[in-house]
């Protein structure tokens, strides 16, 4: 949990900020006010019985247990004060003891209490456990976890650093003289915050009998107050490390942080400077730096920071400390972040308590992608790095096979122990991940993108995807070492490819990923039969986008229709399929028009039935009418009746009775009469045109099949309208014979 003692050692320096006034001012409040916690919730304690306590008392109590990492105790005091209390900050805290604790679900709950009731400037840039399965997916395979007992002691003892043959530690077991191993509590000391020792740089190495010996390192660097946390340049002789400022205070009277230099000089540690960015207002701890020693990470609580402590970094010129930097929102939360180290490889490892985790502080990793102001998004380390403890103060080599860092985890020796990992990725396993694309300017998440997923280090590792009417795919990644490839395509949408390595990928909820919108024209197609004329539904359209490559697919609806959008200045190729028709190919083409000027552009593809007709088949000629009382054949029918040309010839088996209908005006003899000449006429027009009269035979019907109910009580034709009695005037064909089988008909197979 928050226990600043340690991980921010924030503590070391407001603890005994006013070491001798509280020496002179005893009292609980006045030890509160001074952050003397552990000794004000002694004395709050012993003044009072629990039951006599007020609700700032409690709440007291339960806040000085936590700083201390007594979690279970700050559980009781924190439920005490939450029975008529809904504080947001206390709320907060009491969410996070809680999940410390391994109370996941009620942590949940009481987080949700906490966002119902703060301000949207105390919400902004934190997290937190949303469900209590959702940490499983950081777990980590292949890691072994030893407690490194060689260093440890019954106190606190945290950030190995290695240096030369062994290990240089932070401890505050001191002189035996002066601590308690049964109680880790300080029987005369000045640190009221934590009543235990000052802390100190510890000397852990290897000795002649296989055992090891641990040693404080010279007075120089060990002082009156807290000293610890250091970091080496490449040749090892440059230390920085943190401790108490001596002299001077800040304006509220407190004894800050600050970041030190020490040189190696015949052995000796000397030459003990500040560095510049120093300062009496605010602190700054936990050096480390780059592997060519031109950057120095390290955490902070200046002005203008995003929480409590944040990650800052200075690059040296001339041998001169510039001003640091903040790295931003994306290693960042609004709590705390403590404890950087950054890898060979320029990987950065660090601490928080703001960020969604398993309690307490855990240890997470962010890579810089450019300048220091872009970070990918931090992952959590997972277990076993992590607990629901305070895991902090991680050290690795560049191929996280090996390294140390600290838990006050269950099992220990100690308050604080350091621990050795080794990690064999071999075992890694790839884990399901929730890739989202969404539109960069709405952020609406976009249905039907189509994903490719390239594992460069794999050439079998490729999968194709269409995200779901929640923007999303769910794929396969490996959590460490992996490097990937999203290629997306959407119509409307310029096409994007992404190239981004595990952590990026595996970092937060899910991985998002932006297209933006790219100019469009709206597009129609509707696909028909090619001898019918009549729409064709279910229908398989195939889109090829000539500039990206990629295809989409659409099945057109019950008007044989489908709609999509062509980027502009862009060549299509359309392919369309159905069963029992012959594949059609059209070209469309985008290019030339002003897209933002163009409503909608449209194509309509006829396919051509692999067997077109069968014996008993009616087809209406459609444009096939005739002037009241004449059977001449007009102008406008000749195209229709052409078509039936068509087929005759194409089709030699064909046969046909072309039938004539009237309306329903004139009497029943006289309409039979009119409609044989029509029927007729319609005959001797496709005969001219060389067809074989024997193919082809008249009927006249008269009126006796009407189409619509248009039925003439008198013969005056008063009864229907023109366009009903035009409807009826038609001509139809019966195939009476069918038995042509498939032939090749232009390279093609019919």
């Amino acid at each position: 949990m928050e226990n600043i003692r340690k991980w921010i050692m924030a503590a070391w320096c407001v603890a005994i900020a006013t070491t001798g006034l509280l020496a002179q001012q005893n009292s609980a409040d006045k030890l509160y006010n001074q952050l003397g916690y552990a000794a004000s919730a002694a004395q709050i304690l012993k003044d009072k019985k629990e039951s006599e306590l007020t609700k700032e008392e409690i709440m007291r109590v339960a806040n000085s247990y936590r700083l201390n990492a007594d979690t279970r105790t700050a559980e009781y005091w924190y439920a005490k004060f939450m029975s008529d209390n809904k504080e947001p900050e206390q709320l907060l805290r009491y969410s996070q003891v809680l999940l410390s604790n391994g109370k996941c679900e009620e942590a949940v709950r009481t987080y949700n209490q906490f966002l119902a009731t703060a301000d949207e400037t105390t919400k902004a840039n934190r997290g937190f456990v949303t469900n209590c399965t959702e940490m499983q997916k950081f777990n980590r395979e292949g890691v072994e976890v030893k407690n490194a007992d060689f260093a440890n002691s019954t106190a606190l003892d945290f950030s190995p650093v290695k240096f030369g043959d062994g290990l240089v530690i932070t401890s505050n077991r001191g002189g035996a003289s002066r601590y308690n191993p049964e109680t880790n509590l300080c029987v005369d000391c000045g640190d009221k915050w934590t009543r235990g020792n000052f802390t100190d740089l510890f000397y852990v190495k290897k000795n002649d009998k296989g055992g090891y010996d641990t040693e404080a390192m010279e007075k120089d660097l060990n002082e009156k107050y807290h000293d610890g946390v250091p970091t080496f340049n490449k040749e090892g002789n440059i230390m920085y490390f943190t401790r108490n400022n001596y002299k001077g205070k800040s304006a509220d009277g407190l004894i800050d942080l600050k970041i030190c230099s020490a040189e190696l000089k015949n052995g000796r540690w000397t030459n003990i400077k500040y560095l510049p960015f120093n300062s009496d207002e605010f602190g700054c701890a936990h050096p480390t730096l780059s592997a060519d020693g031109k950057r120095m990470y390290f955490a902070s609580n200046r002005p203008g920071g995003l929480g409590g402590m944040d990650i800052y970094v200075s690059n040296v010129t001339d041998g001169v400390w510039g001003d640091p930097k903040n790295l931003g929102n994306t290693v960042n939360s609004a709590d705390n972040e403590i404890f950087p180290f950054i890898g060979e490889d320029d990987a950065l490892y660090y601490s928080s308590n703001g960020f969604a985790g398993y309690g307490g502080l855990d240890i997470y990793k962010a890579n810089k992608t450019g300048d220091e102001s872009t970070w990918t998004k931090r992952i959590n380390m997972g277990a076993p790095f992590n607990s629901a403890a305070d895991d902090f103060g991680i050290t690795t080599t560049s191929s996280e096979k090996e390294g140390y860092f600290t838990s006050n985890r269950s099992g220990g020796k100690g308050l604080d122990d350091v621990y050795s990992f080794s990690w064999d990725k071999t075992k890694l396993r790839a884990q399901p991940r929730r890739i989202v694309v969404y539109d960069a300017k709405t952020n609406q998440r976009l249905e039907d993108v189509i994903v490719n997923i390239i594992d460069i280090d794999d050439a079998n590792g490729s999968r194709r995807m269409i995200t779901d009417k929640d923007g999303k795919v769910i794929a396969e990644i490996k959590p460490e070492g992996g490097k990937y490839r999203f290629e997306l395509s959407k119509t409307g949408y310029k096409s994007k490819i992404v190239t981004a390595e595990s952590p990026e990928i595996m970092a937060g909820e899910e991985y998002r990923i932006p297209m933006e919108k790219s100019p469009a024209v709206p597009f129609e197609g509707l696909v028909r039969n090619k001898i019918t004329g009549e729409p064709l539904p279910g229908a398989r359209v195939r889109l090829l986008n000539r500039c990206t490559g990629k295809t989409e697919e659409f099945t057109t609806d019950a008007k044989g229709k489908f709609t999509t959008a062509l980027d502009c200045d862009c060549d299509y190729e359309l392919i369309v399929t159905k069963d029992g028709f012959f594949e059609e190919r059209t070209n469309i083409s985008t290019k030339g028009i002003d897209c933002e000027k163009t409503p909608k552009k449209t194509a309509t593809l006829d396919l051509e039935p692999r067997r077109p007709f069968t014996q008993g088949q009616i087809i209406v000629l459609k444009d096939i009418f005739y002037d009241f009382d004449k059977s001449n054949i007009r102008a406008d029918a000749q195209p229709e009746l052409d078509r039936v040309v068509g087929y005759m010839l194409r089709y030699p088996s064909m046969a046909i009775e072309l039938g004539s209908h009237t309306d329903c005006r004139g009497t029943d003899a006289y309409n039979d009469r009119l409609s044989q000449r029509r029927a007729e006429s319609a005959v001797k027009y496709i005969i001219s045109r060389g067809v074989a009269a024997s193919r082809i035979k008249a009927k006249g019907y008269g009126e006796q099949q009407l189409t619509n109910n248009c039925v003439c009580k008198t013969r005056d034709s008063k009864d229907c309208t023109e366009e009903q009695h035009q409807a009826n005037r038609r001509t139809e064909i019966l195939v009476t014979q069918f038995n042509e089988p498939d032939v090749e008909v232009q390279g093609r197979r019919k």
